[in-house]
């Protein structure tokens, strides 16, 4: 399409995906970041500009829950610990059951109202969804436990509270999310040193950097276990490419046109996994189409307008498109049928 320039790459954490970017370094290492991923490419059609590697957020969000679901745990395959203290599942269970108040006096009034069985209990369907792990990682929980005041979940309050930030700032849908929600993390961005660029750096990736490395240097323990108490290493490189990608993009952007702000919330793969919904959804049980018979859907679906085309059981969420309204009017009358002579 002429006039449109490609800035950036999204997609999510397969392995295939993340073998793509490493084998696009530099032979100088000049594209590497200080902690040593590979976060752009070198334009190859235009070599003054830069193709900018991202790791979807909504992803990266869900992948961080795992981890955390995993710590002490489901599977017990991570024993989370930052600071000398546990990051556990289990924190969140034991919120949960003193939220409920079943042994009181008077139950029903919550602190944390959204959380429900199914936050707690994870299906593997129930895992695909994004607004579930939001709702884990969300600043509303933090506040519940820092309520409680016990002192051996500070580690996961910290957590849970750097996650919710974390995904703020690379969720900010429109202009009006922040007023609403009065966090300034979903305000867009409209200056080249907005505070959440520090933030994202020298906050939350320093806090993943220096987990990173606490764990590392522990002695005696072996590499395996000392993997289980931090996060998982494609999770860390998704983070590490993202930010990096991020604050030097964006403020890049906004020099070219100083006039305009930025919505974070674009830089995902949701339009991609909504078309695969749509394509899904016409397949009915046919789960292994062949490639005409995907072909025959994709122009069913082109014919059929694919915004008329709602993706009901996906993992996204539906999104309006700006400036789109419906018109109901009834100002104008039908026209009448002439009487007979």
């Amino acid at each position: 399409m002429v006039g449109f320039k490609v800035q950036a790459l999204v997609c999510d954490g397969a392995s295939p995906n993340r073998r793509f970017y490493r084998i696009g370094q530099n032979a100088d290492g000049s594209n590497l970041s200080t902690d040593g991923v590979v976060f752009w490419f070198r334009n190859r059609y235009d070599c003054t500009r830069k193709i900018y590697l991202f790791s979807d957020p909504p992803h990266l969000l869900k992948t961080l829950r795992n981890n955390f679901e995993n710590s002490h745990g489901h599977n017990n395959t991570r024993q989370l610990t930052y600071n000398k203290q546990e990051i556990s599942w289990q924190h969140l269970v034991n919120l949960y059951e003193w939220d409920l108040g079943m042994h009181r006096a008077a139950p029903g009034l919550r602190m944390v109202p959204r959380l429900s069985e199914d936050h707690i209990t994870l299906s593997p369907r129930l895992r695909m969804r994004v607004y579930l792990a939001v709702q884990v990682l969300s600043k509303t929980v933090a506040n519940a436990m820092t309520h409680r005041g016990l002192f051996y979940t500070k580690s996961t309050e910290q957590f849970i509270r750097n996650c919710d930030q974390f995904f703020d700032c690379l969720n900010v849908v429109n202009t009006m999310q922040g007023v609403k929600s009065r966090k300034p993390a979903l305000y867009p961005y409209r200056e080249i040193d907005d505070w959440r660029f520090e933030w994202l750096k020298g906050t939350f990736l320093k806090y993943i950097n220096d987990w990173k490395q606490e764990t590392q240097d522990l002695p005696v323990l072996s590499k395996e276990m000392k993997n289980r108490l931090c996060l998982s290493h494609q999770t860390i490189e998704g983070i590490r490419i993202t930010v990096h990608a991020f604050t030097e993009m964006v403020p890049m952007l906004l020099q070219v046109a100083p006039n305009i702000y930025f919505l974070s919330d674009k830089i995902n793969q949701d339009p991609v996994e909504e078309h695969f919904g749509r394509m899904r959804m016409r397949g009915g049980s046919n789960e292994n189409p062949t490639l005409e018979e995907f072909g025959y859907r994709n122009r069913k679906a082109i014919v059929a307008k694919a915004e008329m085309l709602t993706v009901m059981r996906g993992n996204t969420r539906g999104r309006v498109k700006e400036n789109t309204k419906i018109d109901i009017t009834d100002t104008r009358q039908l026209p009448k049928r002439p009487k007979k002579k």
